[in-house]
């Protein structure tokens, strides 16, 4: 007799496990998709429907469990659109931000080129010799002479020279960054100026600010050739 309590008490305890399980997994999983889309260019839209739908697709998976892969490998063509971010709201709900890539920056390999949008993430590598055009304006991209490494924190530094000029790749031809005296970045304007940032990883915000003071300082002549240093 006790033995048999034993085994009902096992039976019980296991359908109550199981009718948690299954009530969890209705109760977390993903009901509403919410997608925004940030966009610049607006030729785009084939790409970010296709996107959408698949998204669409996270509907009945588990909320408790989603993350930024489960994402990513529902986007369509990843050298157009990232996410940008994305949020859960329990019980049932995913906010999802998306963002068309900006084609921004370029590297040298021989005959090739590597692409980067304006957070210096690869877009992709193609085979050319001149000056890669941006797909969006017509304008060239900013070459960045440095380590591949510092991609990424340059990208940066250009977005903060961006706020403060107003502009970026309409004024600025290249970036270079070699390890050495004063660690410096050299960004070359096109119009022939260059601005050198001491120690660029450090206060870079502060550093570009204060540059774009002395920019517009500047006379006509020494924004042809002159340099603008900002120390540490």
């Amino acid at each position: 007799m006790r033995y048999v309590r034993k085994v009902t008490a096992l039976i019980l305890s296991i359908i109550f496990c199981v009718a948690l399980v299954v009530g969890v997994g209705v109760i977390y999983a993903v009901k509403n998709v919410n997608v925004t889309y940030i966009d610049y260019s607006g030729n785009n839209d084939e790409e970010y429907a296709a996107t959408r739908e698949n998204l669409n697709k996270l509907k009945g998976t588990q909320l408790i469990f989603l993350d930024l892969g489960d994402i990513e490998e529902r986007l369509g063509d990843k050298s157009t659109i990232a996410v940008e971010s994305f949020e859960k709201i329990y019980p049932c709900t995913v906010n999802i931000v998306l963002r068309e890539r900006m084609e921004s920056f370029y590297t040298r390999d021989g005959a090739y080129c590597n692409q980067y949008d304006d957070r210096g993430n690869l877009i992709k590598t193609v085979q050319a010799t001149g000056v890669p055009l941006n797909g969006l304006d017509g304008s060239p991209d900013i070459l960045i002479d440095a380590d591949e490494k510092f991609i990424v924190p340059i990208a940066e530094l250009c977005k903060y020279f961006k706020e403060e000029f107003g502009a970026l790749r309409s004024l600025v031809e290249s970036v270079t960054v070699h390890p050495g005296v004063e660690n410096a970045a050299i960004i070359k304007l096109r119009s022939g100026m260059s601005v050198a940032i001491k120690d660029w990883q450090t206060d870079g915000e502060k550093k570009i600010s204060k540059a774009y003071l002395e920019y517009c300082a500047a006379s006509d002549s020494q924004r042809v050739d002159g340099i603008i240093t900002v120390g540490a």
